[in-house]
């Protein structure tokens, strides 16, 4: 049935809502990795057993993300995912995240300063 699900498309949340009461971690870390932005769902089950395949799903996904934004809003929504790293065990890869952006976009002044309120560099 798991095969099955994996191959559709349209039963995302009935897979991975199985995945999580079955405990196949394994299978939900595969599917993150297809869905980096789903993370931010999964982590708490995939961090026990994948502490660093999760963190480096997380910095994946707030590079995506910042590359996509081009608003404060936006901005802020890449320093709440940071946020979720931090408070996931990844103070130190919440930490590569904001140096990166920072000199990768030095001239995105609100996405500096949104960085800099996160007072961990």
């Amino acid at each position: 049935m798991l095969h099955k699900l994996e191959k559709d498309g349209w039963h995302k949340e009935i897979y991975t809502r199985i995945l999580v009461e079955e405990q196949e971690t394994a299978r939900l870390l595969e599917f993150v990795k297809k869905h980096p932005a789903r993370v931010e769902d999964f982590h708490t089950y995939l961090l026990e057993r994948f502490p660093e395949e999760t963190k480096e799903l997380f910095q994946a996904h707030i590079e995506n993300t910042a590359n996509r934004s081009s608003t404060r809003k936006h901005y802020q929504d890449v320093c709440r995912i940071i946020r979720m790293l931090q408070r996931a065990g990844g103070e130190t890869e919440a930490q590569q995240s904001v140096r990166m952006l920072l000199a990768k976009y030095p001239r995105k002044s609100a996405l500096r300063e949104e960085l800099i309120k996160l007072r961990f560099q």
